[in-house]
């Protein structure tokens, strides 16, 4: 999945500020019935290799920052 922060620092008032997303909130069960996430990992843009953090993704803290784009890969149960 790729996510995008589609707002510039600056462009609006309210919506161009960082923005935390949780990940099993909007996916899970509850949500568009995929299952729960056992697993999630960044990757690069082109999603052809992983990108190396210093801790694991956590699906419930992803900060997306503006004009930020983030891909993941995640296993559903």
């Amino acid at each position: 999945m790729r996510l995008e922060h589609i707002f510039a620092t600056g462009e609006h008032p309210i919506l161009s500020s960082p923005v935390t997303l949780d990940l099993i909130e909007v996916f899970g069960s509850e949500g568009l019935g995929l299952g729960k996430i056992v697993e999630i990992r960044e990757t690069l843009l082109g999603a052809n290799q992983e990108r190396i953090s210093e801790a694991d993704v956590d699906p419930r803290l992803v900060e997306m920052k503006p004009l930020q784009i983030r891909t993941f890969i995640a296993k559903f149960e």
